[in-house]
């Protein structure tokens, strides 16, 4: 990921609509009269939610007027918006825009300083439906690890799905909230489609095409993270059971502190030091460029004596193995007759690297996200039939060794406007390529790492949500996907009273606008949260107890492993506007990232259209409801049953009833109209049933006849054994 400058904030309140600039205004407005500034999360390409009134905030000089003015697309005959602001004392301002209506056809929003005569705007500004996916690594595996991507990606061009994919894999955390985060809105194509999270594409795509209006996802997500780092600070200190944990982490920052003057200072030396030697290196490469020098952008240059390499790929393999700075590639690419004289798309499949880009010599682009994103434009001017060159030159700075482009499918020359939709003129194969400069890439100064506080670690309470979600909180959507609980399952009693903190923190701080947070903290926004019940896993690498035993073995020898985390996230639905999607038939028992993550997203979009959007589907599987002991038999009812229960390839399985004496064994289940009967001869008068609950419960087989399967679940309270399987977890 490029390097980026964070913009420091002063703290945020549980409650708060985003996070104070205060201690970012004088660097924001530097060097500017009336400079204006919008956050990020309004850039070209955004999806505002439709239907609702529409936050917009930025920073300005202190006491400066404000105009924003939003134009919709001329053609969808609706009128325009201005509204007007004053920045306070900490160069904040907001306005509220009026509710818009759906519109796959992109606005402009344009935001002016008085006494400024440069505006910010922002172009191609659809509305329609926006929503968080959220959580750690099983919501950030990206279609690249999914099983679909190659019949999902190459022809994933939908304008309508938009993404901001914050935080790549590894999240953003910080130590005191955010005013900003340094990604922006692109729209689907297949590089960001195949970069974004499987889940948040596959929920995409089934929430557009079922409402016809843009859908718009933000990623925020972090590989192994824990949910204390997604909650607030405030938060987490007024649950009591937390404090120790925040008290904690105010320790060793203060301990941080009384050395961070010190690391400072070495720090900034080093800095400085490679500031110069990045400055020297950066000299040196311009002035010894031989491609530079002789313009081998230009196509009536001599290739005859430059090297073969494949792309996409890199120069490892080549005689420039080891080796930094630039090299050039080019290659011929025909164009056909009809595209002559018309606008053209280059995709160059990504580059990590400083590349620049010349088609028939003139200079196109740059290298950077926007261009992974939507490519480089060909003017038509350029564009002529037949043989066409096509010059990049790439500038290796050290870390990873050079590459250009990522996957074949990705790297294409095509009509800007889309042509039949399959006109395609593939650019990998055979470049030729030569160095103009090289360096050993092991001679190359390296970026120095700042000293960090300790509430600057993933691990930190709040760091993630410091990063990620302050800096966008208020920010109008419709609702969040979560998948997280891995790296609690070995906490789940203070999962508990984490996950339902966590909801309820995230809804205060969207409020708009900001009110101060009432006593108790009862105002909060109602946007939907949905999440996925932990799937069947049983570990790998674990304790020897964490091995299946022998099927005919008694319940109490099977590991609950996740089992109770699983219960705690059931229980959360008590919370209002709330839905589950269970997976415990798709998880794969040895791999903890199970590769099936289409039927997840589908699962939490049937969940959103039916809890949010009012159709008329099942939304889940099987949830239990209420049990009656009827003589040697306990009869279950469910909430949830749909077109009825049904028992998938043979009778109920997985089912265990116990006495009065606790003990469970195995049971006998039958369907019986909407309820399911369990008994069994050993035990004469059952009290209470557990169905699927174990680390990796095979075979449960009660599904409704929407094809859904039941929530694992136990009519018991007793205690779990706290030094057992159940207390531990990833």
């Amino acid at each position: 990921m490029s390097a980026h400058a964070r913009l420091g904030a002063s703290a945020l309140a549980v409650g708060g609509r985003i996070a104070s600039l205060t201690a970012t205004a004088a660097v924001m407005f530097a060097g500017t009269a009336a400079a204006v500034t919008l956050p990020n999360v309004f850039s070209d390409h955004a999806v505002f939610q439709r239907d609702v009134p529409v936050p917009v905030w930025g920073g300005a000089p202190p006491g400066a007027a404000v105009t924003v003015e939003w134009m919709p697309p001329s053609a969808s005959g609706q009128a325009g918006q201005t509204k007007t602001a004053t920045a306070d004392a900490a160069g904040r301002w907001q306005v509220l825009l009026e509710p818009l209506p759906a519109s796959a056809e992109g606005g402009v929003l344009r935001v002016q300083a008085a006494g400024n005569a440069a505006p910010v705007t922002r172009s191609d500004i659809v509305v329609g439906e926006v929503w968080i996916c959220s959580g750690q690594s099983n919501m950030g595996t990206t279609m690249s690890g999914a099983q679909w991507w190659m019949s999902e990606c190459p022809g994933a061009n939908v304008p309508a799905i938009r993404f901001l994919n914050m935080g790549g894999n590894g999240g953003y955390a910080a130590a005191e909230p955010q005013a900003d985060q340094p990604d922006r809105w692109y729209p689907c194509t297949p590089a960001t489609s195949f970069s974004f999270s499987a889940i948040g594409y596959f929920f995409a795509r089934s929430l557009q095409r079922d409402l016809g209006v843009p859908v718009g996802m933000i990623k925020c997500s972090s590989w192994g993270a824990a949910a204390e780092g997604f909650v607030p600070v405030g938060a987490l200190r007024e649950a009591g059971v937390f404090r120790p944990l925040v008290e904690k982490l105010e320790a060793d920052t203060a301990a941080f502190e009384t050395k961070k003057a010190e690391r400072m200072e070495t720090y900034d030396e080093k800095l400085a030091a490679y500031a110069s030697a990045m400055a020297e290196f950066e000299k040196t490469l311009a002035e010894g460029d031989a491609g530079l020098r002789e313009r081998w952008c230009d196509p009536a240059t001599d290739v005859s004596q430059w090297g073969t390499i494949q792309l996409p790929g890199g120069w490892e393999g080549t005689e420039l193995k080891g080796q930094a700075g630039s090299v050039w590639f080019r290659r011929e690419t025909s164009v056909v007759a009809a595209w002559a004289g018309k606008e053209l798309l280059i995709q160059l499949g990504g580059c990590d690297d400083r590349a620049t880009v010349w088609f028939n010599g003139v200079e196109i682009g740059a290298s950077g996200p926007e261009a992974h994103a939507v490519g480089h434009r060909v003017p038509a001017a350029l564009a002529r039939a037949g043989n066409n060159t096509l010059v990049v030159r790439v500038v290796d700075e050290g870390g990873a060794p050079g590459r250009l482009g990522s996957l074949p499918f990705l790297m294409y020359l095509a009509p800007a406007d889309g042509g039949n939709g399959d006109e395609r003129m593939p650019l990998p194969g055979d470049w030729r390529f030569r160095a103009g400069w090289s360096v050993g890439r092991a001679d190359l100064p390296r970026r120095p790492s700042p000293p960090l506080p300790p509430g600057a670690a993933q691990t930190a309470p709040g760091s993630l949500y410091n990063g990620m979600l302050a800096p966008i909180a208020g920010y109008p959507i419709r609702g969040v996907i979560w998948y997280q609980g891995e790296s609690n399952a070995g906490r789940a009693r203070e999962y508990e009273t984490l996950f339902p903190l966590l909801i309820g923190s995230w809804r205060r701080a969207w409020l708009r606008p900001a009110p101060a947070v009432p006593e108790g903290g009862a105002q909060v926004a109602d946007f939907a949260f949905l999440w996925v019940q932990l799937p069947n896993f049983i570990g790998q690498g674990r304790p020897k107890d964490y091995m299946p035993p022998a099927a005919d073995a008694p319940p109490a020898d099977f590991p609950l492993g996740w089992a109770a985390l699983r219960e705690v996230q059931l229980k959360t639905l008590a919370a209002p506007h709330t839905a589950m999607a269970v997976s415990i038939d798709i998880g794969e028992s040895w791999d903890i990232h199970p590769n099936n993550k289409k039927t997840v997203a589908d699962r939490l979009a049937r969940a959103a259209l039916g809890s949010v959007y009012g159709r008329d589907v099942v939304i889940s599987g099987p949830l239990y409801d209420t049990m009656a002991v009827e003589g040697d038999r306990i009869r279950l009812c469910f909430r949830h049953v749909g077109a009825g229960l049904v028992a998938r390839g043979g009778e109920l399985r997985q089912f265990a009833v116990a006495g009065e004496d606790r003990v469970f064994v195995w049971a006998s289940a039958a369907i019986d109209g909407e309820t399911v009967r369990v008994w069994s001869g050993r035990v004469p008068r059952p009290v209470a049933v557990r169905y699927a609950f174990f680390a990796d419960p095979q075979g449960a087989n009660l599904y409704n006849a929407d094809g859904l399967p039941a929530s694992p679940f136990r009519t018991d309270d007793w205690p779990l054994d706290p030094a057992g399987p159940s207390d531990r977890g990833r």
